[in-house]
């Protein structure tokens, strides 16, 4: 039970471990199936050794309390119960568990030494992530400065719309930070606004940071997907505004995750499906800048969204055309953008989108097995005429969601659905040997 509790929270284990919160998941995961299958068998041999259990002595009414957190836990993870009621199961988790490490300090023997001296490591291990993740809270956020608490500005795209879903919808969130902040491509920041609702007290979100900035930066950009709970408040604060835009204070803890290294790559191509396009935004603003620097070796960026209607595209447009604005150096470009609609929303097959030719839209699924020959061969690289080049490393990068079941691996870089990835990876089996590389971002909606 050790691993379960040193780290405290996931974000904080990763990094000190330098590992991805998918690779800490499975870590948890595993190990707390171990404890509930020693747990289980436990149970069974002293059921057949006692005939009864006697809940006076306190050993046992601790064992009995233990192993009902266990089974609570268990039922908490059930996949139907997380998707209904996940905020609960978050805070029941953490209570259970917490009941679950004192009932095993109770129930040890006072005379087993080694038994003892893991629980108290536990615990040590368990008060010291709590205390480090409270200094950087207040460090971060500089809580107790006169600057006061930082806030955050929280507007969406469109107002409601009766008889429309509001699965197309973007909440932007801007964060003006009281301590400035550097922020990798990549990575994400865990947000706590506890004045949101009578409940966000106890909830803290992770949510992608869209905005990126070779310095620290004062001011935060996160695009978020409305669901339940949390992000659906986010969405009434917004529309309730008059003003357009609501004001609420907000603390963030981070930042967090592992970063991929994509200036060393000739070609990168950023697969991308619906609000996935927040896990890779990050990522062009930094190549279209290390382009402009001169600090890459990157000559050509495609990034390939595939989207169901394009409310989301229109959404984020102002910030695509801004990328492509910048991405003007000795009048040549490295960045192309390939929207591909699966509602008919365009007439024709082909339509410009935003204020520049290199961004189109397409009224059709995208076809990555003809998309990556292209890119692979290298034949869409400017070089210079009469000149003999080798053909640099290729990068295809993309996104994972975390609440997905299938795995992913750490060679792909794809912001995606679980369906296009394992495509992908199946097409790229062909290009290996062509020093091609696949590497799955992870996406926090």
């Amino acid at each position: 039970m050790v691993a379960l509790f040193a780290g405290g929270h996931l974000s904080i284990y990763g990094d000190i471990l330098s590992i991805s919160r998918h690779t800490c998941l499975q870590i948890h995961r595993s190990t707390a199936w171990m404890v509930t299958g020693l747990l289980v068998l436990h149970v069974v041999l002293i059921s057949t050794i006692q005939k009864s259990l006697s809940l006076n002595r306190t050993s046992n009414l601790s064992a009995l309390i233990g192993a009902g957190c266990v089974v609570g836990v268990s039922l908490l993870t059930l996949p139907y119960v997380r998707r209904h009621i996940f905020e609960l199961f978050l805070r029941a988790h953490q209570v259970l568990a917490y009941i679950l490490l004192y009932a095993t300090w109770r129930h040890v023997p006072p005379g087993d030494r080694l038994l003892r001296i893991c629980t108290i490591t536990t615990v040590a291990l368990l008060s010291i992530a709590f205390l480090l993740q409270l200094g950087l809270l207040l460090y971060r956020n500089r809580v107790f400065s006169l600057q006061g608490w930082p806030r955050a500005r929280v507007s969406c795209n469109r107002p409601k719309i009766d008889g429309k879903p509001d699965s197309d919808v973007i909440i932007q969130v801007r964060v003006a930070l009281t301590r400035p902040v550097r922020i990798e491509a990549g990575q994400y920041i865990n947000l706590w606004m506890p004045s949101l609702t009578w409940w966000s007290w106890a909830q803290v979100h992770p949510f992608m940071v869209t905005s990126w900035s070779h310095s620290a930066q004062e001011t935060l950009d996160i695009l978020i997907q409305p669901r339940r709970g949390f992000s659906r408040e986010l969405l009434k604060h917004a529309r309730a505004a008059s003003q357009g835009s609501a004001s609420l204070r907000a603390l963030i803890i981070g930042p967090h995750g592992l970063s991929e290294n994509v200036d060393r790559y000739e070609s990168v191509v950023l697969v991308a499906s619906g609000f996935g396009v927040a896990a890779v935004i990050p990522y062009l603003k930094k190549l279209v800048y290390s382009y402009n620097t001169s600090t890459s070796r990157t000559r050509r960026v495609h990034l390939v969204w595939e989207i169901e209607t394009l409310d989301i595209a229109i959404a984020v447009q102002a910030t695509l055309n801004s990328l492509l604005e910048d991405d003007i150096l000795k009048k040549r470009y490295i960045l192309t953008i390939s929207i591909y609609v699966k509602s008919d929303q365009i007439i024709g097959d082909v339509m410009k989108f935003g204020n520049h030719d290199r961004a189109v839209v397409y009224n059709r699924s995208a076809n990555y097995d003809q998309i990556l020959h292209a890119e692979m061969s290298g034949e869409l690289i400017e070089r210079l005429p009469n000149a003999q080049e080798e053909k640099g490393e290729s990068l295809v990068m993309g996104m994972c969601h975390l609440r997905e079941k299938l795995p992913c691996t750490n060679e792909l870089l794809v912001a995606a659905s679980s369906l296009v990835r394992d495509q992908i990876r199946l097409i790229l089996r062909d290009y290996v040997h062509q020093k091609a590389k696949m590497a799955v971002l992870e996406y926090r909606p």
